[in-house]
């Protein structure tokens, strides 16, 4: 069960009508992390011999690209291993959709948080230039699972005001009519979401480079008729997906 409290200090649960700009934060965070291990692997090579600084231990309290979080939530005895994998292989594609799996097959008894995690290392994927129809199928389904938790989460939180303000309906102040109202317009809000971005998985099983393309300016007819188009059609779906979505866009019009 989610903490209140924590679970609120979100923006994209605390304000969920910007759910999907305030979760762009943390995805870039996520990205950042990323990008900085892989600045410090470079150094490390030009500066041989020279200390620098360690790669710290997994911190189970925040977001991180390991999913140390995620796995210290989940039942499966194999997610710490998983999000072991992670802190000595940033980039293990396989095992960060190992564990985002893990979540998705608890997701009944999971956290609120759980699935945001298993969502943003999900999307984390899809950002990078390796994408797979697995990655985007994936990433449907974890943010489907996120937007029904959170739907639950707020609907609770509604469902609280409107009995208490049944209960003292003679004393209802402005603050829980504020509140009341806000409520219903996020649940409201995060319904529609869920049914407009819920889609079928992709069927056909399909991997593509997109730093390739870019440095052949040219998508082969095959990448483009199984890849490009069903990817593309799916990644809209996603409103997260800002990064491959340009890079699609560009490689299409230097094509056509």
């Amino acid at each position: 069960m989610d903490n209140k409290g924590n679970t609120r200090e979100h923006q994209d649960i605390k304000k969920p009508l910007a759910l999907f700009k305030n979760l762009k934060n943390d995805l870039d965070k996520l990205k950042s992390q990323i990008n900085n291990l892989a600045k410090v692997k470079l150094s490390s090579k030009l500066l041989k011999g020279i200390n620098l600084k360690k790669v710290e231990v997994p911190n189970a309290k925040i977001l991180e690209f390991t999913g140390s979080r995620l796995s210290h939530s989940l039942k499966n005895p194999q997610a710490k291993e998983v999000s072991e994998r992670l802190r000595n292989h940033p980039e293990d594609s396989k095992s960060r959709l190992e564990l985002v799996a893990m979540l998705l097959e608890e997701e009944n008894n999971s956290s609120l948080e759980n699935n945001r995690d298993a969502y943003l290392l999900a999307m984390l994927e899809v950002e990078m230039p390796m994408i797979s129809t697995q990655k985007i199928n994936m990433a449907l389904a974890a943010q489907t699972a996120y937007l029904f938790k959170l739907q639950i989460f707020l609907q609770n939180e509604l469902t609280e005001t409107e009995s208490k303000i049944k209960g003292d309906s003679k004393k209802v102040d402005e603050i829980l009519k504020n509140q009341l109202e806000r409520l219903q317009g996020e649940v409201d809000f995060v319904q529609k979401c869920a049914v407009l971005l819920k889609k079928e998985p992709i069927e056909t099983d399909y991997e593509l480079n997109l730093k390739k393309w870019k440095a052949d300016e040219k998508i082969p007819f095959g990448d483009l008729k199984n890849g490009f188009d069903p990817m593309l059609h799916r990644l809209v779906f996603l409103p997260l997906a800002i990064q491959n979505m340009y890079t699609k866009d560009l490689a299409s019009n230097e094509t056509l």
